[in-house]
């Protein structure tokens, strides 16, 4: 019970949060904090984005700020930079450490500064062709008045982006931000490093698709006769992997559009995704314990290992591709690595137990299972290695 309660949690968690369109509820930035968010952009410059060259690159603020405590004045600073020109924000101290915040012991020796900009961030004056765009916002004493904001910052120049929510002084105290934070490319929501799974998708759609035409004619045309029931179960494996990318496929272009995920299309897409490659493995494993092959027939203990296996890698399956999902819009990651660490780990526990299988059958040398499990082996390694070729070709 508890296991089905956390994994709708993490299923309602991922969900309920936006896209690259991310949502504030009386956020809270308290005094000295900087909250920061790094972004590759591509600008309508670029050459790769010629098509889209008419589109805007953006990144948009937009809600309201209000004070805790509104006796006194107040800054915050919202800072948008590219990389290349975030050096030039904050000084190195005599530690050897990078301090943001401007103070009166430092007025006329830090360059950017000066008395006026003490409680603000240190922006140099000696700036390169892409300048930090900066916006204040500034209370007077008693105001407690929430300042909306709606601001849009152009990329102009693709690579990594940082945006900055900096509360330098003092005296401002607690601030509280409702709103949205919106990252949108040339050609729409999808994060750059997503860019090219739409194609990526499309691709993988169609060699699944040759590739069950494939079997699908060797099994029923020339070896009718010879069909166990496994290879039954290589076909269902590739058309799931064609109905899977046809769903990541519909997930990702819905995704792009409005910047936000849909909970059917994304779910659907998982227990595609997750259905295929438990399949894959349960298959392999009983393969290896001799199925088809060397017996009719598992036994009792050998249908309750290999049932378990993939119900067990299933929701492992399911619930990492949720996390993955999930990584893609919020702001902290460590707990989808975590998970894939864990996934990565069964993975290889799961070799070893097929290595333990082979060898536990070929001691009488069996060479009919030793033709067939080597072939299956060849034949999912195929599979994946055309999938690493054809992620490489797109992504390089």
């Amino acid at each position: 019970m508890n296991k089905i309660l956390f994994l709708f949690f993490v299923v309602g968690f991922c969900f309920f949060v936006d896209g690259v369109i991310y949502s504030f509820d009386q956020t809270k930035f308290q005094v000295g904090h900087l909250m920061y968010q790094s972004k590759c952009m591509y600008s309508p410059n670029d050459p790769s984005m010629s098509q889209y060259s008419t589109n805007p690159s953006e990144v948009r603020i937009e809600g309201s700020f209000v004070r805790a405590d509104p006796d006194y004045i107040g800054i915050l600073q919202i800072l948008v930079s590219h990389g290349d020109s975030f050096d030039t924000i904050g000084y190195i101290n005599e530690q050897n450490n990078r301090e943001y915040c401007c103070r009166e012991s430092l007025n006329s020796i830090v360059d950017g500064c000066a008395l006026e900009n003490v409680g603000s961030l240190i922006i140099s004056t000696n700036q390169t062709n892409l300048p930090p765009q900066v916006l204040k916002i500034q209370w007077n004493d008693f105001n407690q008045t929430p300042y909306y904001v709606d601001r849009t910052f152009t990329i102009e120049k693709s690579g990594k982006h940082i945006l900055l929510f900096s509360s330098c002084l003092t005296l401002t105290g607690d601030v509280y931000m409702t709103g949205t934070v919106s990252w949108r490319n040339p050609y729409g929501y999808l994060p750059t490093d997503l860019y090219h799974m739409i194609e990526l998708y499309e691709a993988l759609a169609a060699g699944y698709f040759v590739l069950s035409l494939i079997w699908i004619t060797l099994c029923y045309v020339y070896y009718n006769n010879q069909l166990l029931p496994l290879h039954y179960c290589v076909v269902i494996v590739t058309i799931l992997g064609v109905l899977e990318s046809i769903a990541w496929y519909f997930d990702s272009v819905n995704f792009n559009e409005i910047g936000t995920r849909s909970i059917f299309s994304t779910v659907f897409a998982a227990v595609l995704s997750s259905s295929k490659k438990s399949l894959c493995r349960s298959l392999l494993l009983v393969v290896y314990m001799g199925y088809g092959l060397l017996n009719s027939d598992l036994s009792v203990p050998q249908h309750k290992k290999a049932v378990g296996f993939g119900v067990f890698f299933f929701i492992l399956s399911f619930i990492n591709d949720i996390l993955r999902c999930y990584s893609q819009v919020v702001w902290d990651k460590t707990l989808t690595g975590e998970f894939n660490m864990l996934l990565s780990i069964f993975d290889v526990c799961f070799f070893l137990w097929l290595i333990k299988e082979y060898y536990s059958h070929t001691a009488n040398d069996q060479r009919k299972f030793k033709k067939f499990s080597n072939f299956l082996v060849a034949y999912f390694v195929m599979i994946n290695v055309t999938l690493e070729f054809v992620t490489f070709f797109y992504f390089s």
